[in-house]
């Protein structure tokens, strides 16, 4: 009977050293999960802010030029937005024909501008990541002089 208790003991140590490997290994993956849920959640908000900033520079763009939403027509121009701390920049690509019906301009009396405006913020521990929303602009552009 005394060489069966310390058998009993031994038993009962080693189960208690799976019980703590099993609770550390789940611990451990529980933490790596929210983790990843975390950087999820960081890229869905920035995500938002960008389409939001640039839904507000687009606006603010058409404000500054009292309702009219021409941005540019040469070059590329790149433009801080402090409001939702993002980075905006327009690059002009083509003036040609709208790619439109051909119908509604019967007369040849309009062309398109077509710009591009991408827009970046940065997010995570430290701004390590970034994230950019890029749109493309088609506007129509009334001919003088024909």
């Amino acid at each position: 009977m005394k060489r069966q208790g310390g058998v009993v003991l031994m038993v009962s140590i080693f189960i208690l050293m799976v019980l703590m490997i099993l609770g550390l290994s789940l611990s451990s993956n529980s933490r790596v999960t929210m983790m990843g849920t975390a950087a999820s959640t960081a890229r869905q908000q920035a995500l938002q802010q960008a389409r939001g900033a640039q839904e507000g520079f687009v606006e603010r763009q058409r404000l500054a030029r009292a309702g009219s939403l021409l941005l540019t027509n040469s070059g590329a121009q790149i433009l801080a937005d402090t409001v939702f701390s993002a980075q905006h920049r327009i690059d002009f690509i083509a003036e040609g024909p709208c790619k439109r019906s051909a119908e509604a301009d019967s007369g040849s009396s309009f062309l398109c501008r077509t710009n591009e405006i991408s827009s970046r913020v940065s997010f995570g521990k430290g701004g390590r990541g970034s994230l950019s929303v890029t749109t493309g602009i088609e506007q129509q552009v009334l001919l003088v002089g024909n």
